[in-house]
């Protein structure tokens, strides 16, 4: 789901479905609008197939989407790209080790010009991780703010809210966007 400060829920201009596992949202912002898709792939278990499937919707939405606008994915990718500082779509500050689903969604961000931007700045690393197993054993990040990578800087940051009481095995993950 999405959170707004007060000041920027009524520079939403229109909402809609785009399928039963993401949506997009429209705001007014200066120097361009904001699109935002919210996003939540499918778990592990799930036929790789089938998550391709939601990768080609998602880039059909990127792709159709006017070029002076900017856009942000956000959401559970169910996926760990790792620390992965040789990778174009990744910043220098990930976390842990890349897993298959993680490959996938590095070659996607790759392929459309985008960047993971929770993986752009310094933080501890109870503020990158994203999702704690239950009992707590293992912290991932799994959860990620995408954005273009000409867009990279309108974004002053992003973090998962370590603070923040959201009853779900995972961290909320916040950004400061330009706008």
């Amino acid at each position: 789901s999405l959170l707004f400060s007060p000041d920027v829920q009524n520079k939403i201009t229109e909402v809609a479905p785009i399928n039963a596992r993401m949506f997009r949202a429209w705001l007014e912002a200066k120097p361009q609008p904001i699109n935002i898709m919210q996003v939540c792939m499918p778990t592990a278990d799930t036929h790789e197939e089938e998550v391709r499937g939601h990768y080609r919707r998602l880039t059909e939405e990127v792709e159709k989407t006017p070029g002076k606008e900017r856009i942000i994915i956000m959401g559970d990718f169910n996926a760990k790209i790792g620390n992965n500082t040789e990778h174009p779509a990744c910043g220098k500050h990930g976390l842990g080790e890349q897993n298959e689903r993680g490959e996938m969604l590095l070659d996607w961000m790759r392929d459309n010009n985008l960047i993971a931007v929770n993986t752009c700045f310094r933080h501890r690393n109870k503020q990158k991780y994203t999702w704690i197993s239950p009992g707590g054993e293992h912290r991932n990040m799994i959860d990620y703010v995408i954005t273009r990578k000409r867009n990279i800087n309108d974004c002053h940051d992003s973090r998962a809210l370590v603070s923040a009481d959201c009853a779900t095995d995972h961290q909320m993950v916040w950004a400061k966007i330009k706008g």
